[in-house]
């Protein structure tokens, strides 16, 4: 199963990222949907770019899903499992807010926000809320693994070295679009790579 990818920036529309991957002498070019705030957060066409996926086969369907966050892939891979929501609206609702703006509106039933996104409307806000709120347990502990716990210790250092948190957060994930090593990152990676950079332009 897919989980992670990661590869140079291909083309990027509205709602799609094209994805290269280099295989020995050869390139494969994956086409990937991605929601309007993955789109937001990607760097520029032939940058280094790493997208947590979901693979969504079915008889008529054959598509894959990217996602600049973990905690944001973990959650529409949750949203596709309820019950009337499908990829489609999941999809929807991660182009309209982010997966911590979405659980929020869930753990203090904020209808009036989730309903506000395109195609939900409120009687499936309410339910999407039910739905949610009886899986959030399941939810928290799903929400900061593996690689996005690495980006949070990195932030959490960096702001206790003086770092602003909006400051330091945006310098984590340049860093991490710009990391070029052979295996993921390490949290010390990070944080030499965003001070070498502020070394660089002091």
């Amino acid at each position: 199963m897919l989980y992670y990818l990661k590869g140079k920036i291909r083309g990027k529309t509205q709602q799609k990222c094209l994805l290269g991957l280099e295989m020995g002498a050869t390139e494969i070019v994956l086409e990937i949907l991605v929601p309007t705030t993955t789109l937001e957060q990607l760097g520029e066409v032939n940058s280094v770019q790493g997208l947590f996926v979901v693979p969504i086969w079915t008889d008529k369907t054959q598509a894959l899903y990217g996602f600049a966050t973990e905690e944001d892939r973990n959650l529409f891979e949750t949203l596709v499992k309820l019950p009337n929501i499908g990829p489609s609206l999941a999809f929807r609702l991660l182009s309209g807010l982010r997966a911590s703006e979405i659980l929020q509106a869930v753990e203090t039933q904020d209808v009036n926000l989730l309903a506000q996104v395109k195609g939900v409307g409120r009687k499936r806000a309410e339910r999407l809320i039910f739905e949610l709120g009886s899986r959030l347990p399941e939810i928290r502990e799903k929400r900061f693994t593996g690689r996005e716990e690495t980006l949070r210790r990195a932030v959490l250092a960096l702001v206790r070295l003086g770092l602003r948190e909006t400051e330091a957060r945006e310098a984590v994930r340049e860093a991490l679009r710009s990391w070029e090593g052979e295996t993921e990152p390490t949290e010390e990676d990070l944080i030499r790579e965003v001070l070498q950079r502020q070394t660089e332009t002091a």
